[in-house]
């Protein structure tokens, strides 16, 4: 009983700190998406205010934002690993009724494998935010270098 109940415990503990790094890489993801849209528009009226047209720097840095937009977009949408957290959570209440080891063995069988479908797609969110502040960056230097050579 003491070791379905410890693997229980550890299914649980890993779901709740997924939950914490979600939430800290959609709090990220908005961050950069402010910034990228802030610092974008600032930079671009002042790089754009003498030329016709649009420079090639200019198309550089406007790809870049947009890029930086769907970044920070995917992570903020990533919904699909809340479901699971939320299908666990469930799966555990259905459970919460029968009391015996073995209940208990498949509760934390079946949370841990929630956890490890999870950890599977935690990766990838942090990849996009990081294209995404990659992408930003891009942005912001072709607009600097865009007022600086005028």
């Amino acid at each position: 009983m003491a070791h379905s109940r410890l693997m229980l415990d550890e299914a649980r503990r890993r779901l709740g700190s997924q939950d914490s790094s979600i939430a800290s890489a959609r709090s990220a993801a908005g961050t950069v998406l402010s910034a990228a849209a802030i610092g974008s528009s600032f930079l671009a009226s002042e790089a754009l205010a003498d030329h016709v047209g649009v420079p090639w720097l200019g198309w550089i840095g406007l790809a870049s934002l947009t890029m930086s937009i769907l970044c920070c977009l995917r992570v903020l949408l990533g919904a699909v690993l809340r479901i699971s957290t939320v299908a666990a959570v469930y799966a555990e209440e259905s459970w919460q009724a029968l009391d015996d080891d073995q209940a208990t063995a498949e509760l934390a069988r079946i949370l841990s494998n929630r956890a490890t479908e999870n950890d599977l797609k935690i990766k990838p969110l942090w990849r996009w935010l990081s294209a995404g502040i990659l992408a930003t960056g891009v942005s912001l230097v072709a607009w600097l270098l865009l007022i600086g050579l005028r």
